[in-house]
């Protein structure tokens, strides 16, 4: 058999409580089970990511690796001039053609020579290549100024590259300004996004050109100087991007992963390369962006998973923990139901005791009330009125006490049955404080404690039960009266505090201590019990404080103890009553 204390289902006498419990235990355990399905998805999502990151490292990979072999043909080209004091136009032609440009290379226009001369010699450049065979060559766009930069050769001799020859470089100030870092650093040197002057309108594709420099003596000279004075000129190659990178994966049109190449430092419209991703497939799962260096010129590359990398299975064994995660909670949420259904009789129980109580404590109240009023009478008619009197007082006085027993027995019991109801309006703090320093004045005069009183003119109005929150006020005085020393002082202090209003209780005696501090509004709670009482006074109090939606609490500082609690701001709340559960 099950035994059950009071305390053990003191929630589930509660009609929500009851009635809910089961569904929040439903809700709870279906928020384990998506809990769960998450982080089986989100370790699968890690695979993703991870498998992600390697595709996305291999086609980095494949792009440096085959722009490097692209640019090491220019370092064949520049071995070439180095090796001759003078290089033949046939020469040059028969070693770009034994590269095989159009097939081992696709994507690269051509390889070309292009002197750094100055304009007196501009002549004599168009007269060679004219009896070389280009009868049409002359340098181009005329303008003045130095230095000259045309381009005299530019293999393999097709339609599109004839339309090149002769253009002088340094007459564009992009291409000049590659020419001038390739010169100066001795290292090939790649242009900006271009245009390329053997471009036509069909079929347009955006450009670049990677220029090396040639020095007199052979190899790269050692300071700046020496390497301005000593150019000789440039080996070039021209990349339509393309062709360059439709087929820069060989037979993949794309590698697993799909990509978009900026020029530049940063994603923008005007300055794309080239994009293999597809248009249906702009929300990816997956994205990520890079920074490629290339011939001393950054690309942004922004990659995005492709379905090949997807994890095929994820939904599927996500889905299939969800399913049983919810199986379970629909389990758990019948067997609570069962629980709170097997309390049931044990809340009936308890609920009839409670009844009881109440009843036999209402019933003792009309007696006292009889006794308090003939003892009233008593000292009134009595022949010996001193003696009466004292005897008039003393019954008073029994039943006084008696009467506030049953009194704290009655909101006890209410307490226990899982509901407190206050009659809330706006009320006057002062109204609360100063009558109930008065009721208390004559205990605090017996022991020559000052009590004082210290409003924050600000903390003007409290939303709450008048009675009850001075019967809040009164056991806290009451209990700081019984406790200060005497000819001590006890101080009562309300003030504002974040859209409520707190009061403060504060005394120097012994205080509760340390270890009983946390157990202080619990229902038979007493420091001393030879001070008599039920040890209901705090334990009622924390009630109507919680009731009106406020918080009690004791602390102990430098020798003071603290009794605090809050009731809502009466300016905040206006005139609306409330109710409120404990």
């Amino acid at each position: 058999m099950w035994a059950f204390a009071p305390g053990a289902f003191r929630r589930l006498r509660h009609p929500w409580t009851a009635r809910w419990l089961p569904l929040a235990v439903l809700v709870a355990s279906s928020t384990l089970a998506l809990g769960a399905s998450g982080l089986v998805f989100a370790s699968m999502r890690d695979d993703e990511r991870a498998r992600f990151e390697n595709a996305m490292q291999v086609a980095r990979d494949r792009i440096e690796a085959r722009l490097s072999a692209q640019f090491a043909l220019l370092q064949g080209a520049r071995g070439l001039f180095s090796a001759s004091e003078r290089v033949e136009r046939r020469e040059f032609r028969a070693y770009v053609d034994g590269l095989d440009l159009e097939r081992a290379h696709r994507g690269v226009r051509g390889i070309g020579w292009t002197p750094w001369v100055s304009r007196s010699a501009v002549a004599s450049l168009e007269a060679q290549a004219r009896a070389d065979g280009v009868a049409d060559f002359r340098v181009w766009p005329e303008r003045p100024g130095e230095p000259v930069c045309p381009l005299v050769f530019l293999e393999p001799a097709d339609a599109r590259n004839h339309m090149a020859l002769g253009y002088d470089l340094a007459s564009e100030a992009t291409r000049l300004a590659t020419l001038e870092r390739a010169r100066d650093t001795g290292a090939a040197q790649m242009t900006p996004r271009i245009r390329l002057v053997q471009e036509t309108d069909a079929d347009a594709q955006p450009g670049f050109v990677v220029y090396l420099p040639v020095y007199r003596s052979g190899r790269t000279p050692a300071s700046l100087e020496e390497r301005r004075e000593g150019l000789l000129g440039f080996v070039s190659s021209p990349y339509r991007t393309h062709d360059l990178f439709s087929q820069i994966f060989g037979s993949e049109t794309s590698p697993r992963v799909a990509f978009r190449i900026y020029d530049g430092e940063r994603v923008d419209d005007a300055e794309l390369l080239f994009d293999t991703m597809p248009r249906d497939h702009l929300d990816a799962s997956l994205h990520a962006q890079e920074t490629l260096t290339m011939a001393g010129r950054p690309w942004t590359i922004v990659f995005a998973s492709l379905p090949s990398l997807d994890v095929g299975h994820a939904k599927l064994v996500t889905a299939a923990t969800l399913a049983v995660g919810f199986v379970a909670s629909l389990m758990l949420w019948l067997v609570t139901r069962m629980l709170v259904r097997a309390l049931g009789q044990a809340e009936r129980a308890f609920a009839a005791q409670s009844q009881m109580v109440s009843v036999v404590t209402h019933d003792l109240r009309s007696p006292l009330h009889a006794m308090a009023l003939r003892a009233e009478l008593l000292g009134r008619s009595a022949s010996d009125p001193e003696r009466t009197r004292e005897t008039a007082a003393a019954i008073g006085n029994v039943a006084a006490r008696m009467d506030r027993l049953i009194r704290d027995l009655l909101d006890a019991s209410v307490l226990e049955a899982g509901g407190f109801p206050v009659a809330a309006r706006d009320v006057r703090v002062r109204e609360l404080v100063e009558p109930t320093v008065e009721l208390l004045r004559p205990l605090s005069a017996a022991r020559a404690i000052d009590v004082r009183a210290v409003l924050d003119p600000a903390a003007e109005l409290v939303h709450g039960d008048s009675e009850r929150l001075q019967q809040v006020l009164a056991n806290l005085i009451g209990n700081a009266l019984k406790f200060a020393p005497a000819g001590s002082e006890v101080e009562v202090v309300c003030a504002r505090d974040a859209g409520a209003v707190r009061f403060e209780v504060k005394d120097r005696g012994p205080g509760v201590p340390a270890e009983h501090m946390a157990s202080v509004f619990e229902r038979h709670f007493q420091v001393d019990g030879r001070l008599g009482g039920a040890g209901l006074g705090l334990f009622i109090a924390r009630g109507i404080v919680v009731a009106h939606g406020g918080r009690i609490w004791i602390e102990r500082r430098d020798g003071v103890t603290t009794f605090a609690f809050t009731v809502p701001d009466g300016a905040r709340q206006g005139a609306a009553s409330r109710s409120s559960a404990s």
